[in-house]
């Protein structure tokens, strides 16, 4: 298990109501440096996301309140350029490709399939935290 690169000035917001999950990915965070905020539900991840700056949002779809993509509209839906910018990954249990579609359609820039492999996890936060220093 080598150390991957750290992450550090990259702020994520991560929106999981599995706990499970929410520790894993907080002990990845830690390790990389990130700096990372954690919704339990999609209305918190929206009022996280009206009052932060964050560099992208894991954004799991199955959530109690707002699910993933009741979540994803309201933030694209927000005023302000950086609202529509903003990279947001689907977290999902599955592959199939109409749940892919639909993540697409309402405004998901990728998906990443739990149980998170940690280095697929890497590569989507280095990827889309250097594309948000480019804009």
């Amino acid at each position: 298990f080598h150390k991957l690169q750290s992450l550090r000035g990259t702020k994520i917001l991560i929106a999981e109501d599995n706990q499970i999950n929410v520790i894993l990915a907080k002990q990845f965070m830690a390790q990389w440096d990130v700096d990372c905020d954690i919704a339990e539900n999609g209305q918190i991840a929206l009022m996280l996301a009206k009052t932060n700056d964050y560099d992208m949002i894991l954004m799991d779809l199955q959530m109690p309140e707002m699910d993933g993509y009741q979540t994803t509209i309201a933030i694209r839906d927000l005023p302000g350029d950086k609202y529509q910018k903003l990279p947001i990954i689907a977290l999902t249990a599955s592959a199939m490709l109409d749940i892919q579609d639909h993540a697409f359609t309402v405004g998901m820039n990728d998906y990443i399939s739990k149980p998170f492999n940690p280095n697929d996890l890497h590569k989507k936060i280095a990827y889309y935290s250097r594309l948000k220093e480019a804009v």
